[in-house]
């Protein structure tokens, strides 16, 4: 095989290991340094993996084995950039926590039949597909079950849009969808009874809110 062969061997090589180490890019959410910086180090690690195939040089005096070193930093840099994907995939599929300030406060108007609360999505989209929402109900009166007995619609709205309705139970996780949001989302919270308990009065409280999916 002549040099020239062999170099376009080698550039050939060379450009489909880095194409495959740059996959991430088109699957994951690079919102931190630290994950483009592991993304990059599969790059160079590609790169540097490759050297060792390209054709020998010859030379009157000994080289430094360059070769070795080059085999060596690709190993380092790919164990560096295995760990910061792994840590991208993990920070990209995790359960993100949410609160909303000043919804839910023991101090609130108690909530009857019909009534709402909106709550904006953290996020400009938001990071996941789904909100998923534990609501718990406390009787106003001393006696009777309407922390029981109520039904609770979750709307999302998203980009302005009111979507298909998901019905819960107080004290159930309930998974609201946010697919297709493109800018903004939020989360319509209504309280709703049957004809017997329409003079219930409770007040409601978030006990847990996450962004998942």
């Amino acid at each position: 095989m002549t040099d020239s062969a062999a170099r376009r061997r080698f550039l050939g090589l060379l450009a489909i290991l880095c194409a495959v180490s740059l996959l991430p890019l088109l699957v994951l959410d690079l919102n931190t340094a630290s994950q483009l910086a592991g993304t990059l180090a599969f790059s160079f690690s590609a790169a540097l993996a490759a050297l060792p195939l390209l054709p020998k040089v010859r030379k009157r005096t000994s080289p430094l084995p360059w070769r070795r070193y080059s085999m060596v930093a690709a190993a380092a840099l790919a164990v560096f950039g295995l760990g910061a994907l792994g840590y991208a995939v993990w920070d990209n599929t995790r359960d993100i926590e949410v609160s909303f300030p000043g919804k839910g406060k023991p101090d609130d108007p108690p909530w009857r039949n019909g009534s709402y609360t909106l709550l904006d999505v953290p996020g400009a989209p938001p990071a996941r597909t789904k909100l998923t929402m534990t609501v718990s109900l406390t009787n106003v009166q001393d006696t009777g079950d309407c922390e029981r007995t109520a039904m609770l619609d979750f709307i999302p709205v998203l980009d302005g849009r009111q979507q298909k309705v998901v019905t819960g139970s107080p004290q159930q996780p309930t998974a609201v969808p946010l697919d297709g949001v493109r800018r903004d989302a939020a989360v319509k919270v209504v309280l709703r009874y049957d004809a017997d308990n329409v003079n219930c009065a409770v007040r409601l409280h978030i006990d847990k809110a996450v962004l998942n999916g």
